[in-house]
Formats: structure tokens, sequence, C-alpha cells
């Protein structure tokens, strides 16, 4: 029996090397082994016994990255590549946070449309973005008037406003 497919060979003949089986999706034809799962070498010769040959299937494996990108806050780290076989689901970590900081959502590129491991590797990113925060400061104490409005990212020292605000009979 070679792959479940059973042909009478008579004692003393030959059995000659069948063509490599078509595997399923996710796997590749790795070898041919006989019922002790040892590795068959063709031609095989028909001696008193049955003979089964059976294929032997090895899964394709491909690399799944993770990716930090854009404005990456300090002492992150980048969640380790694993690997998964064709079909599987793409695992997706949780959304990182940071204070101060923003991540996207994870993208992922190489997997298929359901998000399974396809015949490529896979990059999961995230880009972070750093916070931006606007500052006012005021020409008056009851923060009416706008002197200056000034754009900060997250950390960054304040910074006063080039010019100080004027307000008549009065010296800042």
């Amino acid at each position: 029996t070679i792959n479940g497919v059973e042909e009478d060979k008579y004692y003393g003949t030959e059995i000659a090397k069948p063509a490599d089986p078509t595997p399923e999706a996710g796997y590749e034809f790795d070898k041919w082994v006989d019922e002790n799962g040892d590795e068959v070498t063709f031609p095989v010769k028909v001696g008193t016994e049955d003979i089964v040959i059976k294929p032997v299937y090895t899964a394709i494996e491909r690399t799944i990255t993770y990716v930090y990108a854009g404005d990456v806050p300090a002492g992150l780290t980048v969640p380790d590549a694993t690997t998964g076989i064709i079909g599987d689901t793409v695992v997706i970590p949780a959304v990182p946070t940071a204070e101060g900081y923003t991540a996207s959502a994870w993208v992922v590129a190489g997997a298929d449309a359901e998000g399974k491991v396809a015949t490529s590797d896979v990059t999961v990113t995230t880009t972070w973005t750093i916070n931006r925060f606007a500052v006012t400061f005021y020409a008056d104490e009851a923060g009416t008037k706008v002197h200056a409005t000034k754009e900060y990212a997250y950390g960054e020292t304040i910074a006063y406003p080039d010019s100080n605000p004027a307000k008549e009979g009065h010296t800042f």
C-alpha cells in the first residue's frame, strides 16, 4: 500500500518511487516512510510481507514580526517575533499604551483577508504618535484675551511667548 493505494506486486519485483503527493494547504511533502516511520529509499524490493509506505508532510512556517513605527516611546519592548503555520490565525496583541503617546491599531501585512498566515512572512505594525497639547497664554486675568497659543509635544518644556502681553497703564 502506497499512500492508501493498494497494488499487487510479486515477490522480487521493485516498486519505483511514486510521484510526490499534493499536500493540503499549509504543508509540503517531506519524504516517504514505512509503517515503522523509517524513511524509504526507492526502489523497494517486494519481499514476503505486505509493505505499507506513507507520505510525511511538514507544516510550512512563516515568521510573524511585530514592529513599532513612528514616535516610539523610550523603553518600550516590541513583542518577540513568532512563527505561524499557513492557515493559522495571526495573533494580534492588545494595542500597547504609554503615557504621553498614542498607538494606532495594529496593521497586518502579509496575511490573507481573514487574518490568517498566507504564503509569505507577516508583519504586524503599530504606529506611535507623541501626544501634542496646545498651551494658551492669555493677556488678561479673566482669560478672555489671547496673547499667544503654542503647541507642545508631551514632555517638552513649555516656554514663555516671545513677547509680553500689553495692557494700557500696566507693566508685565
